[in-house]
């Protein structure tokens, strides 16, 4: 049986009352004691930590004065992958290991990005369609046998196919989700650069493989520019008429963050006018769409019901954070354990 010892929340972005409320819905099933702690004062959070065994943190500093003061901790569970505002090398010298947990539906935002990326490059949607349908008859095609030098490539003559390979990806904020979508355009061999308000260090930014732009250069140069941005009065409609004109002919815009950060009416006209190519849309300003909301009758658009990053896979990462403090609980390793290299 796990031990009755205390768990404390530090309530932040990423770590929001509702996710705190799953984790100790998770842990009160092994008998633990949850505690949160939502203050700005240092030294009350200094003392909070002298009586507590197991730390979730998220979106909170944890300092290095904080850390010898916190002799009963047996693990720093960080909820998400910042690892910025811990001080790791005072944790490593108090003898507190630290781990971090990705956040699942965070990944799954991404994803859901590259997602729209893939499928509009490569025009899925009209692609399945046409071959559905059968479009091949009015335009006079035959079926043929097929072997391996005999086809009929793009039979539906389909305009303006394209590969990720080689192309620009412009990310607006750099936090986890943006890392994800980072880690991912790698992968498809795309180029990644990014603009973020308070710029990346240069070891940091090396490290991820990003280069910095400002804002508007990076709109100018990128083949898809995806937001990962929260909605603020700083962000409220960030993306309008200008922001577009900016883009490429060529570009997509993708956005899985927040309805808000875009003017919906000047995207509408990008994208009836062709100012862009085409738009990917997870979230609006009004949820749902009106049924009749000209957006959805344009050919350049696709649209899915708010269903990037689910509540599913926001569980399914609570979960992970709190096996991982049973693990230590039962005297094991911890996953994901940070290594400070000195």
């Amino acid at each position: 049986m796990a031990s009755k010892g205390k768990v404390i929340g530090i309530v932040g972005n990423p770590l929001t009352p509702a996710r705190w409320e799953m984790i100790k819905g998770f842990l009160r099933e092994s008998q633990f004691t949850t505690v949160t702690f939502d203050s700005p004062d240092d030294f009350e959070l200094r003392r909070t930590l002298q009586s507590v065994e197991y730390v979730v943190v998220g979106g909170r500093a944890i300092l290095g004065e904080q850390m010898k003061a916190a002799k009963q901790i047996k693990l720093i569970q960080i909820a998400g992958t910042q690892t910025d505002q811990i001080d790791l090398p005072s944790a490593q010298e108090a003898g507190i290991p630290i781990a971090f947990m990705p956040w699942p539906h965070l990944a799954a935002v991404a994803e859901h990005a590259f997602m729209f990326m893939l499928a509009l490059s490569h025009r899925l949607l009209r692609g399945h369609r046409e071959t559905v349908e059968g479009t091949y008859l009015e335009l006079g095609i035959t079926p043929i046998v097929t072997t391996e030098t005999k086809v009929v490539g793009n039979w539906a003559k389909i305009p303006d196919i394209s590969a990720l390979y080689g192309r620009r990806l412009g990310i607006v904020g750099m936090g986890e989700i943006g890392q994800f979508l980072t880690k991912q355009g790698h992968g498809f061999n795309m180029d990644v650069s990014y603009f973020k308000r308070h710029r990346l260090s240069r070891p940091r930014e090396q490290g991820l493989g990003v280069e910095y732009e400002d804002f508007d250069q990076l709109l100018k140069q990128s083949d898809f520019v995806v937001p990962a941005v929260p909605h603020t009065p700083e962000t409220e409609k960030m993306f309008g008429e200008r922001e577009f004109s900016l883009m490429k002919p060529s570009a997509f815009f993708i956005n899985c963050s927040r309805g808000g950060i875009v003017d919906q009416a000047a995207l509408y006209g990008a994208l009836r006018d062709r100012v862009i190519a085409g738009a990917g849309l997870d979230v609006y300003e009004k949820e749902p769409i009106s049924i009749d909301d000209p957006l959805l009758k344009l050919d350049n658009v696709l649209c899915t019901p708010h269903t990037a990053g689910t509540l599913e896979e926001v569980a399914r990462g609570c979960k992970m954070i709190c096996e991982n403090i049973l693990r230590v609980d039962r005297g094991e390793s911890p996953r994901n354990l940070i290594t400070v290299h000195q």
